[in-house]
């Protein structure tokens, strides 16, 4: 990004809607497109933003992370939750690469949820019980609530809310389909933590300790039906036959969306999409 964008980015933001506000039209916004180079579970990829979604939807979302950490004083935790194929991880990897040009103030650290997954090994070990009464291996259920350790996640998270050293994180990894223990790390000049996954605001069980550790939850908001596509797509790319990646959406990903969804309320703000995934604008829950 050249160095005349970035202050012209400083600058919007700096004039941009205060979040829940009428933002201005399109036509408004001096960058027309923008695009960036951004890493995904491990995957780059390239992507274009245009100038609506930046004054609409990125720009209020930094100011609302960057008014939470002003507010609190301290270091801050925020927590995107979304159905899975919402889009959160590269939503998360855009506004980090856009915080990185711009430098809002407080520093901005990105973790993926999915870090916390059980091993594989794990999942074929524990059992999953169906609606029918069923006895299934976890593993078939891979990405539902109990395929995570929301204790050790929680653990992490109230680490990272105190302390001011580094602290290791695991990372997923896409291309093992495992989680890599300490593969991330969480600088102790981070100010604002975002972290992203389906559960965070989930609220039952182990989970509830999880919320307990987040100050600002969002909830990106996209019709469900817009991530079948994405997700065939990933378990496609992931080494799946077409057949058995339309049935892990079916009896996987979809009876997970359901779960997510019934965490929606939690939320103080919603993240809004259209059917693309483009950010259309933020606004209190």
């Amino acid at each position: 990004m050249d160095s005349e964008t970035v202050d012209i980015l400083r600058r919007m933001l700096t004039r941009s809607a205060h979040p829940g506000d009428d933002a201005p039209a399109a036509a408004a916004s001096p960058v027309q497109q923008l695009r960036l180079e951004v890493v995904v579970a491990g995957l780059s990829s390239q992507v274009v933003l245009r100038g609506d979604e930046l004054i609409r939807g990125y720009l209020p979302l930094m100011r609302i992370l960057v008014e939470a950490h002003q507010s609190a004083g301290r270091r801050t935790v925020a927590a995107l939750a979304g159905v899975p194929g919402s889009g959160k991880s590269t939503l998360a990897a855009v506004l980090a690469e856009l915080w990185r040009h711009v430098e809002p103030g407080p520093a901005l650290t990105v973790v993926g949820m999915d870090g916390w997954h059980l091993t594989n090994a794990e999942l074929d070990r524990r059992t999953f019980t169906s609606d029918d009464g069923s006895s299934i291996p976890l593993r078939r259920r891979k990405g539902s609530p109990p395929s995570f350790d929301a204790e050790a996640l929680a653990s992490a998270l109230r680490r990272i809310r105190h302390a001011r050293e580094d602290v290791r994180v695991p990372l997923y990894d896409r291309n093992l389909h495992e989680p890599v223990p300490d593969a991330g790390v969480v600088p102790g000049g981070t100010d604002t933590l975002l972290i992203e996954g389906n559960y965070l605001l989930l609220g039952a069980g182990a989970w509830s300790d999880v919320l307990g550790q987040i100050d600002l939850p969002l909830w990106l908001d996209i019709d469900p039906e817009a991530c079948r596509d994405g997700l065939l797509a990933r378990h496609i790319a992931g080494g799946m036959p077409p057949d058995q990646a339309a049935a892990k959406v079916r009896e996987n990903d979809e009876p997970n969306a359901r779960i997510a969804l019934s965490s929606r309320h939690q939320a103080a703000w919603m993240v809004c999409a259209d059917e693309s995934h483009a950010l259309t604008n933020v606004r209190r829950a």
